[in-house]
């Protein structure tokens, strides 16, 4: 196996390949430990990137695994080229809840010129959420388009409703 340890927030990128002439030859890869890919048989070339937002050490692992080694005879090889590891900027996006007793706000790291893919789920009895806006009233909405290029804060805006929620409030993201 081969390890490497870099510190976020970065991109890693690298290409890899596999041409094995028998089953049961695989490189994976991982981060962290969590299995992310694995190759096998006769492929071309492939990019993989992955986005590290957060300033923690981070380890991506790739293993050979070799389950009928028992066989010889024809090219088993495996690649792995144009590995990089690119310091990036992040941004802090921060959510505001935008009413009394509502707690605190909660901030996430995106990569800057990325767009949110998660946003916090917040919930008010008597209201219903209309969106994450740029100001506590009016301001531009964000949408799964909105590309992220600074720090920013984002305000829950909220229209009456009859419904009234009860019952235990689940710690959860919701999709933009």
């Amino acid at each position: 196996s081969s390890t490497t340890t870099f510190s976020g927030p970065c991109v890693v990128t690298f290409d890899w390949k596999s041409s094995t002439a028998y089953s049961g030859w695989y490189l994976y890869y991982s981060v962290d430990g969590e299995q992310k890919g694995s190759l096998s048989g006769i492929t071309d070339w492939i990019s993989v990137t992955n986005e590290f937002s957060d300033a923690q050490s981070h380890t991506v692992e790739f293993r050979l695994r070799i389950n009928n080694s028992y066989q010889t005879g024809g090219e088993n090889c495996v690649w792995v080229r144009n590995f990089t590891v690119t310091s990036v900027d992040t941004s802090t996006v921060t959510f505001e809840p935008n009413y009394e007793d509502a707690g605190d706000a909660t901030a996430i790291s995106v990569i800057t010129g990325n767009t949110v893919v998660d946003t916090p789920a917040v919930l008010r009895d008597g209201y219903v959420m209309t969106g994450w806006w740029t100001a506590a009233e009016g301001g531009d909405r964000l949408t799964a388009e909105t590309v992220i290029e600074s720090d920013v804060t984002y305000y829950a805006q909220w229209e009456e409703t009859d419904f009234t929620f009860s019952g235990t409030r689940p710690d959860r993201k919701s999709v933009v």
